[in-house]
């Protein structure tokens, strides 16, 4: 059982090192390596990417559109949506000037 043990620590500490090696996502690796994962242009000539292979989750329902207004610029290319209902900003713009209050 220790001998075990001991050979399970040491694949998930090799595996560790290579994690932390690595500076992109494999997904991201994929992407610039493997064709199936590249975007193409579409008859519009916009790129995108194939459904069957990869789904971009774009609309948001739990965050307000001024959260996501960064990682909508850094990650998504200006993409996501903000589908947050009404009354959720509303709560959120509430909560934020409460916060703020608590601040001062």
């Amino acid at each position: 059982m220790l001998e075990y043990l001991l050979q399970y620590q040491k694949k998930r500490f090799e595996t560790s090192i290579i994690m932390c090696v690595a500076d992109i996502s494999l997904l991201e690796r994929y992407m610039e390596t493997c064709p199936l994962y590249a975007p193409r242009p579409d008859a519009a000539g916009h790129h995108g990417y194939d459904v069957r292979v990869i789904t971009k989750l774009l609309n948001n329902y739990r965050s307000h559109e001024a959260i996501l207004r960064l990682p909508n610029k850094m990650f998504y290319d200006s993409e996501l949506k903000s589908c947050a209902s009404i009354d959720r900003q509303k709560f959120c713009k509430q909560a934020c000037a409460v916060y703020v209050q608590l601040l001062a």
